[in-house]
């Protein structure tokens, strides 16, 4: 995936010098689910960090007759 010019590629792209933690998250349809799926990143001193991501089940999702 190539990002277009805009805020979220901007924000990917910023200088991390006095961020904490970035975050970014997607809800998405899996199943019969709705899922939250969120990826963070935690700064440390010395430019280190640690990558984490984890997925939340949040509602049941029903499939609409047609």
């Amino acid at each position: 995936m190539v990002l277009e010019d805009g805020p979220l590629k901007s924000a990917f792209e910023r200088n991390t010098e006095g961020v904490v933690k970035q975050e970014f998250i997607t809800y998405v349809v899996k199943g019969n689910q709705l899922v939250k799926e969120t990826v963070v990143r935690k700064f440390h001193s010395k430019g280190d960090y640690v990558d984490s991501s984890y997925s939340e089940p949040l509602v049941e999702v029903k499939n609409e007759v047609k």
